[in-house]
């Protein structure tokens, strides 16, 4: 018959109470804000989209501002005993459709419309801004 130690020893090899076991589930954040004045990030993907928030590459992209506090400030929905994100969160997607099929909601045809006709408008090439055609939208929602 073994003798008591050598049957603990099995079950302890590799562990050491010093450390904690690692309980934490690995998962995916549901959305990938951009932070405040910082490198814009698609919000479905994360990927870099290589400009800055607030400048003109900016309106290349639908913006959507979360201020319903279930996101904290990575993407990670918030669970019932998280405390509420104050902050909103700030998403950019490459189109209205994107932004759609990410969140699975529903936008107005009109507003995409609008959206699509407004940044043809100022980046007509898809690649330069046109800062006047900018300034007549600007002043066009100011008529309405």
């Amino acid at each position: 018959m073994r003798e008591y130690e050598d049957i603990d020893n099995e079950w302890t090899d590799g562990f050491s109470e010093d450390e904690p076991l690692n309980t934490t589930i690995q998962r995916k954040p549901k959305c990938y804000p951009t932070a405040l004045r910082g490198h814009i990030k698609n919000g479905k993907t994360g990927k870099d989209y290589g400009c800055m928030q607030g400048s003109y590459e900016e309106l290349k992209y639908y913006k959507v501002i979360d201020s319903r506090g279930i996101y904290d400030e990575k993407g990670y929905k918030t669970g019932r005993k998280d405390p509420v994100n104050k902050d909103p969160v700030i998403l950019y997607y490459d189109s209205p459709i994107q932004y759609m099929q990410h969140m699975k909601v529903e936008l107005k045809k009109e507003d995409i419309k609008e959206w699509h006709e407004r940044k043809s408008r100022m980046f007509p090439d898809n690649v330069i801004f046109v800062k006047s055609e900018w300034e007549k939208i600007k002043l066009e929602k100011r008529m309405k």
